[in-house]
This record gives structure tokens, sequence and C-alpha cells, in this order.
């Protein structure tokens, strides 16, 4: 198992004060539709642009010093064709990414990267304030969006997540068959392993997010327990922490020094402490997904133990306030 989303030198510095694609990093901060993201894998490197939920343009390494590739999905490589190829990063201007920022601000809520207001407006809204525009007094910074923990290969895959999404799906399958009339739904489906947002606290530790939007269906609500404690164990696996306290510490260093993180918010020594955290945006009150919450976390914690999420943070955020703890009772309606 492994995570280092770490970029190599020689492509970090293009991005640092005085790289020929810093502009980037300062065009993301300008407009509040848009985040900038690392990513790093066994096939290569690259940053991502996102706006809301979708990235609008990646720009990979290449091994060619000074040079990168640009790529977009079709869809907007037909509003900008200059979005694809290798070439000079010195070559590389902001005028194809902002006709595809326009294009889609200008159809308003037809847009259902941000526009539509729904889980990834959130996500970028949260990254954005805890990640690029950051402050040095936050009391978290957030080192990673989408994030994923990757695999030597297919059997240490299947051995490691496999073996944990099984289990899940297996309680997730006892749930429903305990809930009467279908209080739980009926179908169980397998939960992923990209977590939303690793964070680091100024404790020193790690803060696993997941966020959903308060009008979201309420089974999206209702059933992050299972979510969550999907990603809290593959997190908390004894074969990554000896990588965790190395990559995460020089992941804050550099984002830093890219300008994607407030400089001068100290990093910790990290604890060794997984906090697992769960988000909703925008609470609506009568949502039965609210109520169903402290059920469904009742459940897993009589099958799996009570120490089951025991550290569980739930926290509202609304774009006025920020976070803040989420009462569920304040959401539940009183029935008589």
């Amino acid at each position: 198992m492994y995570y280092h989303r770490i970029l190599r030198d020689d492509f970090a510095r293009l991005f640092m004060e005085g790289g020929e694609l810093r502009w980037m990093v300062d065009y993301v901060r300008e407009y509040e539709d848009l985040d900038f993201q690392v990513r790093r894998n066994a096939q290569g490197q690259w940053v991502s642009i996102y706006r809301g939920g979708n990235v609008i343009t990646n720009i990979l390494r290449t091994r060619t010093a000074g040079q990168v590739t640009l790529d977009a999905h079709q869809t907007y490589k037909d509003i900008s064709p200059d979005l694809a190829g290798t070439r000079p990063a010195s070559t590389v201007k902001v005028d194809p990414m902002e006709r595809i920022r326009q294009s889609l601000e200008d159809q308003d809520k037809k847009d259902s990267s941000h526009g539509n207001n729904k889980e990834g407006f959130y996500q970028n809204h949260l990254s954005r304030r805890y990640g690029v525009c950051g402050e040095a007094d936050s009391e978290f910074v957030i080192v990673d969006r989408e994030a994923v923990v990757g695999h030597s290969d297919e059997m240490e895959r299947q051995a490691v997540l496999g073996t944990i999404q099984q289990e899940y799906l297996e309680l997730k399958r006892k749930l429903l068959a305990y809930g009467k009339d279908g209080r739980y739904g009926r179908a169980a489906e397998t939960d992923g392993n990209e977590v939303d947002f690793i964070a680091v606290d100024r404790q020193g530790n790690i803060l696993l997010i997941e966020l959903k939007r308060g009008s979201a269906d309420e089974s999206e609500i209702f059933f992050l327990p299972f979510q969550i404690g999907v990603y809290y164990e593959i997190w908390s696996s004894p074969g990554l922490q000896q990588e965790l306290r190395k990559s995460i510490p020089a992941m804050i260093r550099q984002k830093q020094a890219m300008g994607l993180l407030p400089n001068k918010w100290e990093v910790p020594e990290l604890s060794g402490r997984i906090i697992p955290v769960a988000v909703v945006a925008e609470p609506v009150f009568g949502n039965p997904g609210l109520e169903k919450l402290p059920e469904v976390l009742a459940f897993c914690r009589k099958e799996k133990g009570p120490d089951f999420l025991k550290d569980l943070r739930l926290l509202s955020y609304t774009i006025d306030e920020g976070l803040a703890e989420l009462p569920l009772e304040d959401y539940t309606p009183i029935r008589g």
C-alpha cells in the first residue's frame, strides 16, 4: 500500500514563485468556482484544475524539462481545442481555461459541475477555504481531495480493499434485513475507496472528511457510517502508517511552497491518530437521512463493537458560517 502525492521537484517548481506556470495558482485563487489539486500515481504525475466536482484541465509532467502535456475531457476540448498536446510550459496561457470556465458559468444552474449547487459545489468551497485560500490560523488544512490509497498490484488491492468492501457490503445487507418495511432501502451497493478530503489539524491528527449535501437523497446521509467505516479501515491499515508519517508532512510543505496552502501554517508532527469526519453541507430540516443516521451508527456499533468510529465528528457546513457541530435533533421533526 502507498500514498505519495508529491510532485518531482522540476515539475513542482513550475508552479512556485517565479515558475512559468505560477499564474495558474493565482488564477485559481481569483475565482471562487475553481480549485487546484496535485495528482500522482504509478503512471505519472499532474495537476488538475477543478470547477466544482469536475476537472476542466489536467497539466501533466513530461520527461522533457520545461515541457508539459495538456489534457481535458472532450467536452472541454471542443470549447478550447488548445487544451491538448505537449508544449513548452512557457507557451501555456490562461485563455483556453478561461473560455471553459466562462462557458460553464454562463450555463448557470444547468452546469452540473458547480452551478447547480450540488455536492461538487460544496466540495469545491470547503477545499478552497482550507486549501488554496486557507489562513495561517486555520484549525486544519486540507492536504488532498478525492484521495485514494495505491496498491502494488491487483492481488494486494483485493486482499486489502476487496476484503474491507465485502465486509461492509454484508453488514449493509444485514441492516436492510433488520429495517422494517424497507426503512433503509432494499438494495445494498459496495462503497468506494475515494475519500473526499484528507486533512491535518494543528494537533497532528489526520482527518478523513466525507461531505454530503443536506438535500441529498436520504440514503446518502444515513449510509455515511458504512462509507466512512470503509475509509477508516483502509487508512488505518498498519502497512500504511509509516508511509503516511513521511508523505503527508512532505505534501503539506510542497503545497505551501506552491502557494496551495498557507505558508505560515505550522506543520505539526503527526500524532498517529486518524479522526473520521462526516460533513453535511447546508443541512435540511426534516431530511429523513438525518433522523436515520444515529440509528445506522448504533446498528454498526452493535454489530462491530462499541468502539466503531468512536471518534466520529458530525459537522455541518454552510457558505456563510463555515463548519460547526451538527446537532441532529435540531433537524429532526418532533413526532407526537
